[in-house]
């Protein structure tokens, strides 16, 4: 269809050229510009549903910082416009998580058909219909004004990188001409530098190793950045050359924190880095006099009974303050300014989950941030004086870095997982397929035979709540509404019983069990180390947890009933499901999987060594046989172990990594598939923001 020229919506003639609606080709409306372009692309891709995001791509060019907000208005007024008394109809149906279909046929109008414009209006049906929504499109108007952040639309988004892979972790140089970033692509995770005034020439490899790299930070001149560079057993903080790329190693760092942090004083004198060294209880931030050759990395951190753990910092341009980044507990991360001088802190955000990057205008005032619940990544700009938050509202925001004329560089980051299956039962290779997947992030299945019901956990509510379905993904319901993340659900073996846990404090998790016959949800009156993921003993009473007893973490046996424990590893066991009523097959801290007899724990028996499992969370156990992730930098694989055969068979190899080594696997029996998490093909962007509060 000509979406030009006029087309029929029920008693409704929509006149693309005029901006207008007529009603019984007499009442004539006019509308909004945007209004008809949202209508006649609706209306060109009838019956399909489209995005929330390809509209606002075609409609607004893909600036979500206007889009986001304005579409949401030309839907609900392009529904009004279909409400005239007697002749009301219902154009437009929102498809939860999908976006936007048109529900009535559009017809093209011929010559015949084609209503007379200069035909009289019947101002007497017209007129009060048309006035009250005059007069609601003004009041709209009015709040619209009033409401929004003042000169949010002058925003605007330049895209700096669109290449395959996900680009990451950006830091543009002091003179805002070029940024070096990571990018994570088939061939490796190397950093790259680009230079922003010859966008078609190809960013310039730095790195050539196998190791792992932190976000990278400038020296003044410009000719020097450095870095953190972590491999299996070894962290080093790198000093790089960028005309010679000679690396000089300046400092050491810990192996196993995750994302490592790294940040340069205004003056361009001290490094910034997270560390750990011998005596150390917690990593923390050390600082390193780089005038001094022969200086050492000075801890700036809490050392001893810190009620927190502090990860990231960036230095302010006047040099006088440093914004830190304190984890509290695992869903509590907020920004505190602390005094160099005097050391005093003042926390200047409250009730967020996990900071993702800071970085301070130059002006002193503003700090911008990235902030993740649940996998959802956004972005905000903090007055500093005022603690007012503003919200940048750009979906995927993290990881913010401040270029010398005030422009912003940040990465846009698509996270979604989803649950996935496989098919077991036939030899031929089948494909994954999908069981649960939308917009939101569904992920750690747990699938109960007995009930035959699946549970998972889902962000659709704004936090990973526990969600039961069917074994299609059918018939969903919330289960929990913790108003914070669930974690770790796992059937017991009778399907009666459903144990998950979430986090209360840094090193603490509340334990939950939800009875199926009941319907009811019982917290235990314990408390398990962070690390503590629990599985069932077949009696369906016993978990298997993680603890912390005097100083050592091991597996123990916990009595739901009595709370009473039992130690069942002594070789630093991890995570580990039963395999009969006495043999428990475990993980331990090097990812080496073993046996042993929960009456003798110190006789453990090794199954696989961590070059052949090598995961910590990514298996399960289904009849004495482990079902388990492994790979390799190019792709993911399952992988399946007799442990009676000492038997290891590869299943499915995935050329992609994709398949969460941190989530478990489920098994569906009478149907014979294997249930996993699954993440979307990761993608991410560097982006470049000019806001008019920079100005």
């Amino acid at each position: 269809m000509n979406v030009e020229q006029p087309f029929f919506l029920g008693p409704y003639t929509v006149l693309p050229q005029e901006d207008a609606i007529l009603i019984n080709t007499k009442n004539k409306q006019s509308i909004q510009p945007k209004v008809t372009e949202v209508l006649c692309y609706l209306v060109l891709h009838y019956p399909r549903v489209v995005s929330r995001a390809e509209l606002i791509e075609h409609v607004w060019g893909n600036n979500e910082l206007v889009g986001e907000k304005a579409l949401t208005n030309t839907i609900w007024q392009i529904r009004q416009c279909f409400k005239y008394p007697n002749n009301e109809i219902c154009v437009i149906e929102t498809i939860r998580k999908r976006g936007y279909k048109l529900l009535v046929k559009p017809q093209a109008v011929n010559v015949e058909q084609a209503p007379s414009l200069s035909s009289k209006n019947d101002k007497s049906n017209a007129i009060p219909w048309l006035t009250t929504l005059f007069l609601i499109t003004i009041i709209i108007g009015l709040l619209s004004f009033y409401l929004a952040p003042k000169k949010a639309a002058n925003a605007t988004v330049t895209q700096i990188t669109k290449d395959p892979g996900s680009e990451l972790f950006v830091s543009p140089s002091p003179d805002g001409k070029k940024v070096i970033y990571i990018w994570a692509n088939n061939a490796g995770r190397h950093l790259y530098l680009k230079e922003l005034a010859a966008p078609q020439v190809p960013p310039i490899q730095l790195t050539i190793t196998n190791a792992s790299y932190s976000r990278a930070v400038w020296s003044l001149d410009q000719q020097y950045i450095y870095f953190l560079s972590t491999t299996a057993s070894k962290c080093f903080v790198i000093k790089f050359e960028l005309i010679s790329k000679k690396e000089t190693k300046l400092a050491t760092c810990p192996v196993t924190t995750g994302v490592k942090y790294i940040a340069m004083s205004s003056d361009g004198r001290t490094l910034a880095f997270n560390s750990k060294v011998t005596g150390d209880i917690e990593d923390g931030i050390y600082f390193l006099n780089l005038n001094n050759n022969q200086a050492k990395p000075e801890r700036f951190s809490c050392q001893d009974n810190c009620a927190y753990r502090e990860r990231d910092i960036a230095f302010s341009p006047n040099g006088e303050y440093v914004a830190v980044a304190r984890r509290a507990s695992n869903t509590s991360e907020n920004i505190f300014i602390v005094n160099l001088k005097t050391k005093a802190a003042q926390q200047v955000t409250f009730k967020h989950n996990d900071i993702e990057g800071m970085t301070w205008h130059k002006s002193n005032d503003l700090l911008v941030f990235g902030s993740q619940k649940a996998d959802k990544h956004s972005g905000f700009i903090l007055n500093l004086k005022t603690l007012k938050q503003t919200p940048l509202n750009i979906s995927g925001f993290g990881f913010p870095s401040f270029s010398a004329d005030g422009s912003l560089f940040y990465q846009k980051r698509r996270e979604t997982y989803y649950i996935a299956g496989y098919d077991l039962s036939t030899s031929v290779g089948t494909s994954i397929y999908p069981v649960i997947e939308s917009e939101f992030s569904n992920k750690y299945p747990t699938y109960s035979e007995v009930s035959q019901e699946l549970a998972y956990l889902s962000n659709e509510s704004g936090y990973y709540e526990v969600w039961l379905s069917d074994i299609y993904g059918s018939n969903r319901r919330q289960l929990t509404n913790l108003k914070k993340n669930a974690k770790y659900p796992l059937w017991s073996n009778n399907g009666k019983k459903l144990v998950f846990a979430s986090a209360i404090s840094k090193s603490e998790n509340e334990i939950y069990v939800y009875n199926s016959v009941t319907k009811k949800i019982n917290r235990l009156n314990i408390t398990l180390d962070k690390f503590g993921r629990p599985t069932w003993h077949p009696n369906n009473k016993d978990l298997v947890i993680r603890l912390n007893v005097a100083g050592k973490r091991e597996l123990y046996l916990l009595d739901t009933n009595t709370l009473m424990t039992k130690k069942v590893t002594d070789n630093n066991g991890r995570f580990g499901y039963m395999d009969s009523d006495k043999i428990l097959v475990y993980v331990d801290n090097k990812k080496e999987l073993y046996k042993v007899d929960i009456n003798e724990p110190h006789m453990p028996v090794k199954l696989l060594d961590r070059k052949q499992f090598g995961t910590r969370y990514g298996w399960s156990i289904h009849n004495h046989e482990v079902y388990f992730k492994s790979g390799d930098k190019a792709g993911d694989s399952i992988k399946r172990f007799n442990i009676g055969k000492k038997l290891l068979t590869d299943i499915l190899y995935v050329p992609t990594i994709s398949i969460l080594d941190s989530e478990p696997f489920s098994m569906i029996p009478l149907h014979k598939k294997l249930l996993f998490t699954k993440s979307l093909s990761e993608q991410s962007n560097i982006n470049q923001l000019h806001h008019p509060l920079f100005n």
